[in-house]
């Protein structure tokens, strides 16, 4: 739960992937925003959740990392260092300019949605 801006969240998933073991876990906080205000960059408000969301969409494209959210707490992407159990192949050429609109449409497949009791089954 850092700087809830694209570049950062890319450097600090970077950064965590260099340490952690295989089949080791990341958490990652307020990937789903309720709506395009609370995910402006720069921040706009009080409540925020940031472009987050956008680096859980370049993460799913990945085949050593398995990724889903939970649909709790604003959203809690799980990032497992194992193989990609469902590889997201959605052909983006920027995920940091990617739309609100693009989330919003396609929300359920480009972030794996599950519940809590998922989640857990997941990890």
């Amino acid at each position: 739960d850092g700087l809830h801006v694209y570049d950062q969240v890319i450097k600090d998933i970077e950064n965590a992937l260099k340490f952690l073991n295989d089949d080791g876990t990341i958490l990652m906080h307020d990937c789903l925003p309720i709506n395009a205000k609370y995910q402006f960059v720069p921040r706009s408000r009080y409540k925020w959740n940031g472009d987050v969301w956008k680096a859980v969409v370049l993460y799913r494209t990945k085949k050593d990392l398995d990724i889903c959210t939970g649909v709790f707490d604003q959203g809690i992407s799980v990032i497992k260092k194992r193989n990609n159990t469902q590889l997201l192949n959605d052909r983006i050429s920027s995920y940091k300019n990617l739309k609100f609109k693009y989330l919003y449409n396609n929300y359920n497949k480009i972030m794996r949605l599950k519940n809590f009791s998922q989640v857990l089954e997941f990890i």
